[in-house]
């Protein structure tokens, strides 16, 4: 009873989905302690299941403070029968590697989880195997059965439990060690009469705090139990058994005072609320134990069928010594005489009663969709979201769905019955998006907050943050979704593609992707350029900065001492106060830092251009991806952690993987290849197209010096103008303004040191409108020779001599790059490097070879208006440059 869940949860590593049962909730106690354990665990994903008319009683009087709801973690409504209620208290923690699982008495409120004592079940895969997991998730799937739009909830709980992802759980044993009802099914009395047989009972333990009002489950228990003699430990004032129930037990029946005391660090005693509840059969010094929720009430224990509460009870059997050790030792009892109330106090309730009731509300994109009870003849004529009124149309009865605008927070209906007009509750709005990111993205997230920050920033951030994100490209259930989005709202209003044209790319005037306008004052201090990487990648990453997550970023949370003051069992429980303490780190580069960022460099690489990641990956997932590894790669090599020769080779790695050449069709990268194959081509584009996206990738591209001369920078330089021509839409994903000035803040930011920022944003911005008139020739160069084949005009070429550095146009085998000097001679043959098709090194026969530096020639290509002398001008230009480097 003296076990600490969030101490235990905070022990946990590596958690991505949790799971919660609880009959009241506490919303405050959930943002201002839970998610803090949770955060020290891996971030999971949250889904409680809380009792309906709990959570929105407690959300009315909680919601002008409330912050994560819908977003961060997930309430789900679950509504009993009238005069029921759903009552079991759970908590899974589930990873790659293992899963825990407590099952109890205690409630999502401080008093539960900190304060009271209760019972709680301790069960962990690598111990107790994965039969009370399996059992855990049968019932799972028949609390479901009792909410409203089920499918996405569905989805949370199949990924817990995914056996792709999680080693545990691909062979779970048969069901074991709990019993549940949840609105359906034998009663939990019958179906704990299956295990301890009809045999006479020595001694019957029961320890709970309430009871139904006639004492009637007590006496049937005893009955069915056959039980010579009864106690039962319960705590006096903290009980509802009245004294005219206890006068008609029978003279077998015993009642206990106890009571359950803390004690701080001082050795200082307090009295906890005795909440704990299970009912022990002893025979022959052998106990079964059934600890849980259940209270010995009717309701609990007796009732069959969609009557009756829901709960969840774990099966123990043990050695008596045992038991008394684990249950009754901790039980102090009270001396003298002790007496009952003689009815129930007239208490206050603040319970109300709706006559109409949301079960659920639900945002996909633009759609919310609402469920909800109401009594025959309820004509709904109002649904306001947040202060707004909205139009509303039926799915079906008592099922509707409306289109929002901007990101909705809470939900009112409003109709009439009979001429008199009526409400709903006031509901929260579930943010699908927001709710399906993974554990691994806010993992990365927080480490983004966390560590780049002034005191921390350096190396071995820089390399923590590069193995989470590796985490997180592995991590990929096949029934979770990111929901990360980077697009603003003016950009959602933009996603069609954008197609560059004559009068404007190569339009001497041109000059649209203005970077100075958008100078920053980032230089006057390392500082200021760290901490405005960590916005820009907060920024980036796009899941909403919650309370939660804007903490100081050099504080770390602590749990305070257990010296609080008693709590009621389902009260509104005080937030705990928060201790904090300060961290340092150093600066120094080891040669071990820079052994470690190539290693984990390569990592990353070999993840992003694995085939199972790219092809499992959404379209919203692979753009932050990469814009994240963007601006890591970009930093990183600015700031001298990784080499040229790193850099180099990893960016061509991923990038001739995304634009050029996959194993499933060496004739294309896997954007182009999905976007060929996806049921919605357009839909692709919208979820991946982004001005973020677009400055990343020009940010990347442009990384190196325009003064460095190497093979390697030539090699990427094509790259990058070949990437542009093949997919200009990825390029172009957003508003003008919007792209250069995440180009700008990410150039500003990763730059060591800068004597004239309106020079060097200068010198960018030439360098982004060259690569996009590059990018557009040689997208029209392909245009004007499609239907041509390099054996059809090999003969036209009057050029004899391949240099080293030549690029080479080879009709389905690509692009590739000369790789030593030789003549066009009919029997040499001539050794190239491809760019698509199959890796490394090749060799086509000399005769047949096609420069592009011949293709500009208008003898060969005729000049069109589509590829004209001014297309020619720049690649001509372009070309000569890349020999320079290979050269």
């Amino acid at each position: 009873m003296r076990l600490d869940i969030l101490k235990n949860i905070q022990a946990e590593k590596e958690i991505t989905n949790a799971i919660i049962l609880t009959h009241n909730i506490d919303f405050i106690f959930i943002q201002t302690v839970v998610l803090s354990a949770f955060r020290k665990c891996g971030h999971p994903s949250l889904t409680i299941f809380a009792d309906a008319q709990c959570a929105f009683d407690t959300f009315s009087q909680q919601m002008p403070i409330l912050d994560g709801l819908g977003t961060r973690y997930r309430v789900v409504p679950v509504a009993m029968k009238p005069g029921f209620r759903f009552h079991p208290k759970a908590i899974l923690l589930s990873g790659q590697n293992s899963a825990t699982l407590f099952v109890g008495s205690g409630n999502l409120t401080f008093g539960g989880w900190r304060e009271n004592a209760e019972v709680w079940i301790h069960y962990q895969t690598q111990i107790d195997g994965t039969g009370p997991f399996a059992a855990f998730k049968k019932y799972l799937y028949e609390v479901i059965k009792l909410i409203s739009l089920p499918d996405t909830i569905k989805a949370e709980i199949e990924e817990a439990f995914d056996q792709s992802t999680r080693g545990w759980a691909k062979f779970l044993s048969d069901s074991a060690d709990l019993l549940g009802k949840a609105g359906a099914g034998p009663s939990l009395l019958e179906l704990y009469a299956q295990i301890f047989g009809n045999e006479t009972a020595d001694h019957l333990i029961i320890c709970c705090p309430y009871f139904d009002e006639e004492a009637e489950a007590i006496k049937l228990i005893a009955q069915k139990t056959k039980a010579l003699r009864t106690t039962i430990y319960l705590q006096p004032e903290r009980t509802n058994l009245l004294q005219h129930a206890r006068e008609s037990l029978g003279s077998n029946i015993t009642l206990v005072p106890v009571s359950f005391f803390h004690q701080n660090k001082d050795g200082e005693s307090r009295e906890a609320f005795l909440h704990a509840k299970f009912i022990a059969i002893e025979k022959a010094n052998r106990v079964h134990i059934f600890a849980g929720s259940a209270n010995c009430s009717n309701a609990a224990l007796i009732i069959p069928g969609a009557a009756g509460n829901a709960e969840l009870v774990c099966v123990q059997e043990m050695s008596l010594d045992e038991f008394h050790q684990k249950y009754i030792n901790e039980l102090v009892e009270l001396q003298g005489e002790f007496k009952l109330k003689n009815e129930h106090p007239d208490i206050q309730t603040t319970e109300k009663s709706w006559p109409v009731k949301i079960l659920a509300a639900r945002c996909e994109g633009r759609s919310l969709v609402v469920t909800y009870n109401a009594p025959e003849g309820f004509e709904l004529s109002l649904c306001q979201v947040d202060d707004t009124s909205l139009p509303f149309s039926f799915v079906s009865p008592h099922k509707i769905i409306l289109t929002v605008e901007i990101l909705p927070h809470v939900i009112v209906l409003q109709g009439k019955i009979n001429n008199n007009i009526v409400r709903s509750q006031i509901a929260w709005i579930d943010i699908e998006t927001q709710l399906r990111s993974t554990a691994r993205y806010r993992s990365l997230f927080d480490n983004i907050r966390t560590r780049i920050t002034p005191s921390e920033w350096g190396i071995g951030a820089w390399n923590e943050i590069l193995v989470i994100f590796c985490k997180n490209l592995e991590y990929m259930p096949p029934c979770s979704i990111s929901g990360l989005t980077t697009k603003t709202d003016n950009e959602k209003k933009n996603t069609e593609p954008f197609e560059f044209t004559a009068e404007d790319v190569f339009s001497n005037s041109y000059n649209k992707p203005s970077l100075t306008k958008w100078q920053l004052p980032l230089f006057s201090s390392s500082d200021h350029r760290t901490q405005s990487l960590q916005q820009l990648m907060l920024r980036w990453f796009g899941l909403p900065i919650t309370d939660d997550d804007a903490n100081n970023d050099d504080t770390i949370h602590e749990p305070p001492d257990d010296d609080s003051d008693d709590e009621d069992d389902d009260g509104g429980d005080r937030p705990i106060p928060i201790k904090t303490k300060k961290k340092t780190s150093e600066h120094t580069i080891t040669e071990r830092d820079c052994r470690r960022a190539l290693q984990l460099v390569n990592t990353v690489t070999n993840t992003m251009i694995n085939q199972k990641y790219l092809l499992a990956r959404t379209p919203a997932q692979l753009a932050t991806d990469i814009s994240i590894v963007s601006a890591l790669f970009r930093v990183g090599y600015r700031e001298e952690w990784i080499d040229d020769n790193v850099f180099f080779s990893a960016t061509q790695k991923i990038w001739s993987a995304l634009f050029f050449t996959t194993e499933i069709d060496p004739s294309c990268g896997v954007i182009e290849y999905r976007f060929k194959i996806s049921d919605s081509p357009k839909d692709f584009v919208e979820q991946m197209q982004s001005a973020t996206l677009s400055a990343a990738l020009v940010a990347w591209s442009l990384a190196a010096s325009d003064k460095t001369v190497s093979p390697e920078n030539s090699r990427f330089n094509l790259a990058s103008v070949l990437a542009v021509a093949r997919l200009p839409w990825l390029w172009e994903g957003g508003m003008y303004n919007d792209i250069a000035r995440e180009i700008a803040a990410l150039v500003c930011i990763s730059e060591r040191s800068s004597d004239n920022q309106k020079e060097l944003l200068e010198s960018y911005n030439k360098r982004w409108t060259d690569l996009r008139r590059r990018g557009e020739s040689i997208s029209r160069l392909e245009k004007a020779i499609e239907k041509l084949t390099p054996a059809e005009i090999c003969n036209q070429i009057r050029q004899n001599d391949l240099m080293k550095g030549e690029i080479l146009w080879q009709g389905s085998a690509g692009f590739c790059v000369v790789t030593e000097k030789c003549k066009r001679q009919d029997k040499a043959n001539v050794n190239v490097l491809r760019l698509q098709g199959k890796k490394g090194d090749g060799d086509f026969k000399a005769s047949y070879t096609i420069p592009i530096k011949s293709l500009l020639d208008p003898e060969v290509v005729p000049l069109t208006e589509v590829f004209g002398i001014e297309q020619r001008k720049v690649l001509d230009i372009f070309l000569s440059e890349l020999s320079t480097g290979f050269a």
